[in-house]
């Protein structure tokens, strides 16, 4: 006979499909959309986003965004053209406004939810999910007009086509590639150098570049990057000539090296941020450290199983994601 605990496992992993999908479906409408037009735009950001794929609308032009007349650069344009899809459908407001952003966040949560069931099980995909969902900073970025939780998608994409070729084959180079586009034309270049580094890293480290690399799949993976993510920069470059350039670099290595708009901000910044944006699962941690410590050694084994190997590549990823923003000489929260 079972212990209650281990009979309770049980009984959880048994559940059917439809109690957790449901589940994550109405946690994702609580913390993510509702009342989410229930208060005015906030901050600078907002407004500007808005505003900017209204003028793009009312031009229209798909390719140069304007806020009042004036082009403005500051992200690429893939955030523009959903909130111009959002606002043909709900108008000019609050909730058009914030849709995207609870609509990547919804959608994380259940990409989130199919990777783990791949992975592992449907309770244990459920409980990463619903954690996901229920921290306080996908809450907040879920209601907030900025395209940092649609970045936050295509990189939770990337993530899980890694997990999935570093353990499955180099076939999901192609999805990993088609999140990094998606990336590319929502932020820049950051969706490129950052997964790209890290799965370097991994394949140092875990000795997998041959597995990783040296495949057919590679090079077609690199030919549907290109194909999804430049022609936008060339008709922006096209059209705007020096100002696109300029801002393009002002947006991609000053907000990096230098500090812009006054982002200025102490060491533990982000330490303090992942520690409140992630509440209250925090509170796990004197158990989780310890679990880390005493099994991500075996992770990166040259002779590591493949059903493991996805693990050291998650935590490299959280490590390495955080250490490259830390450098940054401008520091906001969101990013």
């Amino acid at each position: 006979m079972l212990p209650p605990t281990a009979a309770a496992s049980q009984a959880l992993r048994r559940r059917p499909e439809w109690l957790y999908s449901g589940s994550l479906l109405a946690l994702a409408f609580l913390s993510f959309w509702w009342g989410l037009d229930g208060y005015p735009l906030l901050d600078m950001d907002e407004p500007r986003y808005a505003q900017a794929a209204r003028e793009m609308l009312e031009r229209p032009n798909w390719i140069t965004p304007y806020v009042d007349g004036v082009v403005r650069f500051d992200k690429p344009v893939f955030y523009y053209w959903a909130q111009m899809l959002s606002q043909t459908a709900f108008g000019h407001t609050a909730f058009a406004a914030r849709a995207v952003s609870a609509a990547s966040a919804t959608a994380l949560v259940g990409m989130l939810y199919v990777w783990g069931r791949r992975l592992r099980c449907r309770f244990e995909a459920f409980l990463g999910a619903a954690i996901l969902g229920t921290s306080t900073i996908a809450f907040a970025l879920a209601r907030f007009s900025i395209p940092d939780m649609t970045l936050t998608l295509w990189m939770g994409g990337i993530l899980m086509a890694f997990a999935l070729l570093v353990r499955e084959g180099p076939r999901w180079w192609l999805a990993a590639a088609a999140f990094s586009a998606l990336g590319m034309v929502t932020k820049g270049p950051v969706a490129l150098i950052l997964p790209g580094a890290i799965l370097l890293a991994y394949a140092a480290f875990a000795r997998q570049f041959k597995a990783v690399f040296l495949n057919r799949w590679f090079p077609l993976a690199l030919l549907l990057w290109t194909v999804l993510s430049l022609p936008w920069y060339v008709a922006a470059y096209l059209q705007n000539g020096p100002v696109f350039l300029d801002a393009l670099f002002l947006h991609n290595v000053t907000r990096y090296s230098d500090v812009v708009s006054g982002h200025q901000q102490a060491w533990w910044y982000y330490p303090v941020t992942l520690l409140v944006g992630f509440m209250p699962w925090t509170l796990s941690l004197p158990v989780l450290l310890p679990w880390l410590w005493n099994n991500a050694k075996s992770w990166f084994a040259c002779d590591a199983r493949p059903s493991v190997r996805h693990y050291g590549l998650a935590l490299l990823w959280a490590v390495g994601v955080f250490f490259f923003f830390a450098q940054a000489h401008t520091k906001l929260a969101t990013y």
